[in-house]
């Protein structure tokens, strides 16, 4: 009887450290899970790369920067992140449930067959291993989103850290360089341009002083205009969504979690933001961005789908007849330059209208129908989200993208249109690099991933 008791006892120590190590093994992937998830987030407006094979990015004689092969911090934080969930069981089961039940719709086989038509139509790019890694950028941003929207160990909490994290220190560096006229730190760091040049750096005038716009740790200030506007709208649907005590109920010293204060202390960085970088475009957006929210709660999910339509048709198709127009009216270089590449990037469509001239090759073909060579200071893509992807892709991405986005205004016809996402129209019309450059494609994931209401997850 002892003996049998011992053994019993025995087991059950075994029983307690078996389950308390699983339990500690359970937390401890959840923890690096999460880890990465924010480390991604923070690098997401950080234009820091290695790149390669510079002499194929030359483009009349010029060294044409988006033609050049790059490797991003960001695509190894992907990579990690989707390799370390794939290592566990119960994600895998998820993952191929979910992939399951999209191909069970013939709309998704469909969808999956000409982004594959478009993966092949990159090998006749003139460019081709920018095109085709390009293509390859796609995929990995496709399979990454999957799995953070599969992943059980990725809360609102988690993604909430990392937007706000990432908004203070963009805020940060933004301030420091427009006061100090400096970087921060060493490129290797937070890849932060070398705003100290002369060649290439946005300027203004402040005070009879030219000084140097705020780039933070992105590629331009226009695109850490467009980040603060992105994730800062995102956290405050996020604070008007939550359920949160009236200023009524709470003493004064809680007043600091009220919604109206939480609100304007998420503005405020985006406001300084938006003083130090000069942004038009991103200012624009958050102007119709704040007046959705303020809206939103009032409309149906079919009137909201209504005027979402009217906004894309304003900035994607009629803006450009604007600023034609405009250009021909008025003498402003700036309104010349950008009617030029608009009407370059649809004249580049023209010629190759099936496959397009490849993705990332815009800037290759852009000078090719020249149509008025005083304003052809330095290659550019055209200001317009619509005109490059049209150009880059032709037909093949335009039915592309007309089918992804039927399939999901079907699968999320009661969805409310996230404020981030409409913010981003204004953006999409009056700027390029939304498609041009990692941070505009990961900024287009993470709208489509509030859109399928991934900020909802608990």
């Amino acid at each position: 009887m002892p003996h049998f008791v011992t053994s019993y006892n025995r087991l059950s120590a075994r029983s307690v450290i078996l389950m308390f190590s699983i339990t500690h093994q359970q937390k401890l992937v959840k923890i690096i899970a999460q880890v990465l998830l924010v480390a991604w987030l923070i690098y997401l407006p950080v234009n820091l790369f290695w790149k390669f094979d510079i002499d194929s990015a030359y483009v009349n004689g010029r060294l044409v920067d988006y033609l050049i092969p790059k490797i991003f911090v960001t695509d190894i934080l992907m990579v990690s992140f989707v390799l370390f969930n794939l290592t566990q069981k119960k994600f895998r089961h998820q993952i191929a449930t979910t992939l399951k039940n999209l191909f069970i719709d013939p709309s998704w086989l469909v969808i999956t067959f000409f982004f594959i038509l478009l993966g092949l139509g990159q090998f006749f790019a003139g460019h081709q291993l920018i095109a085709t890694m390009t293509w390859m950028r796609l995929l990995l941003i496709t399979v990454f989103g999957l799995t953070v929207f599969n992943s059980q160990s990725i809360t609102k909490l988690v993604i909430n850290l990392g937007l706000g994290l990432s908004i203070l220190i963009q805020t940060g560096l933004g301030l420091w360089q427009f006061f100090k006229q400096i970087p921060l730190a060493p490129y290797w760091v937070l890849g932060e341009s070398r705003i100290n040049q002369v060649i290439d750096i946005a300027k203004f005038v402040w005070q009879g002083q030219e000084r140097v716009l705020a780039y933070g740790s992105t590629a331009h200030p226009n695109i850490l205009a467009g980040v603060a506007v992105v994730f800062g709208l995102w956290l405050m649907e996020l604070v008007t969504k939550s359920k949160l005590c009236p200023p009524s109920k709470l003493n004064p010293g809680q007043l600091i979690l009220s919604p109206l204060i939480l609100q304007w202390l998420i503005l405020s960085p985006i406001i300084l933001v938006l003083i130090i970088t000069q942004s038009w475009s991103a200012g624009l957006g958050l102007l119709i961005g704040w007046s959705w929210l303020k809206l939103n709660s009032n409309r149906s999910a079919q009137t909201n789908q209504k005027a979402f339509s009217f906004l894309i048709l304003v900035f994607l198709f009629v803006l450009p007849f604007i600023i034609h127009l405009t250009a021909l009216q008025w003498s402003s270089h700036s309104l010349a330059r950008r009617d030029y590449l608009n009407q370059s990037g649809l004249s580049v469509w023209q010629n190759q209208p099936i496959l397009g001239v490849g993705l990332s090759n815009i800037t290759a073909h852009i000078e090719e129908p020249v149509i008025n060579t005083e304003v052809v200071r330095f290659v550019q893509p055209p200001h317009q989200a619509g005109l490059v992807w049209l150009s880059e892709t032709g037909l093949i991405g335009l039915f592309l993208t007309y089918l992804l986005i039927k399939q999901l205004i079907r699968t999320h016809r009661q969805t409310s249109i996230p404020t981030c996402l409409v913010a981003l129209l204004p953006i999409a019309g009056l700027d390029h690099y939304l498609l041009t450059t990692q941070t505009g494609l990961l900024l287009l994931l993470l709208t489509v991933l509030s859109l399928i209401k991934l900020n909802h997850k608990q």
